[in-house]
């Protein structure tokens, strides 16, 4: 009877160990491969980065060149192309810098209890002085005077980014809505857009750090798949909810839910 248990031990014992052993080996695999699947995204990420860093740059030097030498003329509409080509560098900046974060998740809030009236007033004049080519639409239920403990730097960036990926991937003669709710726990931001709409087996992906959109081509400010990252890192700070379907405008719906408290 002692033998028995002593073996029964024995063969527990060796089968724990090679689970274990097992399972390491399973995850060193599963890192291994998460590892070089980053290693290939961050490859192509610079890659392009430096294609779309090289055209600006070319052009806006060709014209600068060009009227230097008086090929052409210094013109309104010749400086206008030039300073959208500043812009597009700056889009890139930008991007550069939000990954920069994301790597060294030097991430923070800084959270502070506001006036939630105030502050959807507030972003409803920043959103309606930009210059869009759609039909903008910003919108709130009937608020009461709720405070709230969030970032509002950080909410406005996140905003900022939603908004303006709306402005890239909705036509021109399209939609753009931008909503606000709160209930007696939660505050709710909802942005909406027209044609074109993400595939529903893309949905989940958009998130994702370095995620593009095969299907969807982007019309004229360069991307990276940066600025929805940070939307979710934001939100996730806050303990918050995202989540991402299709518009009844016929594009894309992000709703994000952040708590009061």
């Amino acid at each position: 009877m002692v033998f028995v248990i002593l073996f029964i031990v024995f063969i527990s014992f060796t089968l724990i160990i090679y689970i274990k052993i097992r399972q390491r080996r399973v995850l060193e695999q599963q890192q291994g491969l998460h590892l070089n699947k980053l290693l290939e995204q961050r490859n192509q990420l610079f890659s392009q980065i430096a294609h779309d860093l090289s055209n600006p740059v070319t052009v806006a030097s060709l014209h600068i060149e060009a009227m230097q030498h008086e090929i052409i003329e210094c013109k309104p509409e010749n400086l206008t192309k030039i300073s959208e080509k500043l812009t597009d560098l700056n889009h890139l900046v930008k991007d550069l810098a939000g990954l920069a974060k994301l790597e060294t998740a030097n991430f923070t809030l800084s959270t502070e209890e506001i006036d939630l009236q105030k502050f959807v007033k507030d972003i409803h004049d920043e959103l309606t002085t930009q210059p869009t080519e759609q039909t903008l639409t910003v919108a709130n239920s009937q608020l009461q005077k709720t405070f709230a403990n969030i970032d509002p730097l950080r909410i406005k960036q996140l905003i900022a980014n939603l908004f303006s990926n709306a402005k890239k991937y909705t036509h021109k003669d399209g939609q753009i809505g931008v909503y606000f709710d709160v209930s007696d726990t939660r505050f709710r931001i909802t942005v909406q857009d027209s044609h074109p709409s993400v595939p529903k087996e893309h949905l989940g992906k958009i998130f994702d750090h370095l995620f593009r959109v095969p299907t969807i081509t982007n019309t004229e400010t360069p991307g990276h798949g940066i600025g929805l990252s940070i939307v979710k890192q934001i939100v996730d700070l806050h303990r918050g909810e995202i989540k991402a379907s299709e518009s009844e405008l016929g594009g894309l719906k992000i709703e994000v839910n952040l708590p009061i408290s």
